[in-house]
């Protein structure tokens, strides 16, 4: 797995597209390309699956640890988090 440092850059760079493309939503989905929703329609960010270990990486990075509880009880949250250098983003988890 990649160091945190590599993560957060990669992180940044595909949310930095999603916001350059003019996405209403980005989709992270292990064994998929990042996605990002333009005009309603769903567009690959890049071309490469994401694994498991990074997303959990990227999960664990931009969930606060409240809302990590929250998830581990009931599955599934929703909270808003910023990206460094980025914007603030509504996650579904």
């Amino acid at each position: 797995m990649a160091d945190s440092q590599a993560i957060a850059q990669a992180v940044g760079k595909l949310l930095a597209a999603a916001i350059k493309m003019g996405a209403s939503d980005v989709h992270f989905r292990v064994g998929q390309p990042p996605m990002a929703r333009v005009n309603g329609e769903l567009v690959a960010i890049a071309q490469q699956p994401l694994d498991a270990a990074f997303l959990k990486e990227v999960a664990e990075r931009m969930t606060p640890p409240k809302m990590r509880e929250i998830a581990e009880q009931k599955d599934q949250v929703d909270f808003s988090a910023e990206w460094p250098e980025t914007s603030r983003f509504r996650v579904h988890r």
